[in-house]
């Protein structure tokens, strides 16, 4: 299929989160190996293509078909590395928000984010989101290689939530798929001057789809709680918007914090699940200000 016939086929669009599952890995302590993300590693922007189910009905996919692997053109990172490779259960892939896209942001897809063709995997951790799609391959088995089986997964039983991957755990560990319900203040930022007549406290809230039920602020370091405004919904795989008038405040040091709720009941852990790989931290986020 060539760019043009994929911009021909029904096109989807859909505004979703692409969250690094080491996002806040690098703020651990103690310290955890890998990529040390601070923040940064987490964005949202509309994406736009056609499903991959759409794709796939282009071909005799095989009843007995349970994942699909992916080939893209990035290079292995280090010598000795195998090539990147990724595969996604045959349900994830026939998903409503699982597309190939082609556009971004109402303009053509950028080549750092993945031109000609990057899956779009609503609600799951950035590593399924292949960049420059080369090559599907519809699987009878599932896909046994270093980037599936050595990386990017988690002990048994430590997440709340089914990896929704069944042709990829074992006995001892299961992929990480599911994007915990999170949250960030945007405004202000740690080591800010705010002023003790009252400032806004802005950010942003996303869970794996289910959607935000409730954003919660601290400005006294955890010792109460005020209820967030929660901007319209722009879409179940996008960010939530939030803000909270604080009114006056004491002058001095003081910490806020923010925790999300999801509408499945799931509140940001105040401990973080430890894993070797140092995935998922979503501890509510601390941002350090001084009332002037």
């Amino acid at each position: 299929l060539t760019g043009r016939e994929l911009r021909q086929l029904p096109q989807a669009e859909i505004t979703a989160v692409c969250q690094s599952a080491g996002l806040r890995r690098g703020l651990l302590q103690p310290h955890m190996p890998g990529i040390q993300w601070g923040l940064g590693a987490v964005g949202c922007a509309t994406w736009h293509g056609p499903r991959l189910r759409d794709i796939l009905s282009m071909v005799d996919v095989a009843p007995d078909a349970v994942e699909l692997w992916l080939d893209c053109m990035d290079t292995p990172p280090a010598p000795g590395v195998p090539r990147f490779r990724k595969s996604i259960p045959m349900a994830k892939a026939m998903a409503d928000e699982t597309i190939l896209a082609t556009a971004m942001n109402n303009g053509p897809l950028p080549l750092l984010n993945g031109l000609p063709a990057r899956l779009i995997v609503g609600g799951w951790a950035s590593c399924y989101w292949m960049k420059h799609v080369t090559g599907i391959t519809v699987s009878t088995k599932p896909l046994n290689d270093y980037w599936m089986t050595d990386v990017d997964r988690v002990p048994r039983g430590l997440l709340k939530s089914d990896s929704g991957f069944d042709s990829q755990e074992n006995g001892q560990t299961v992929p990480i798929t599911d994007l915990p319900v999170n949250s960030m203040i945007t405004t202000p930022i740690s080591g800010d001057q705010v002023e003790r007549s009252g400032f806004t406290v802005r950010g942003v809230a996303w869970d794996q789809g289910a959607g935000i039920l409730r954003v919660d602020i601290s400005l006294d370091g955890g010792k109460s709680w005020q209820n967030a405004f929660l901007n319209r919904e722009i879409g179940s795989w996008a960010f939530r918007a939030f803000s909270l008038e604080t009114g006056p405040l004491p002058r001095g040091p003081t910490e806020l914090r923010v925790r999300a709720t999801s509408m499945t009941r799931e509140t940001q852990p105040d401990t973080w699940r430890a894993n070797p790989g140092g995935y998922f931290n979503n501890v509510p986020q601390r941002v350090g200000v001084t009332v002037v």
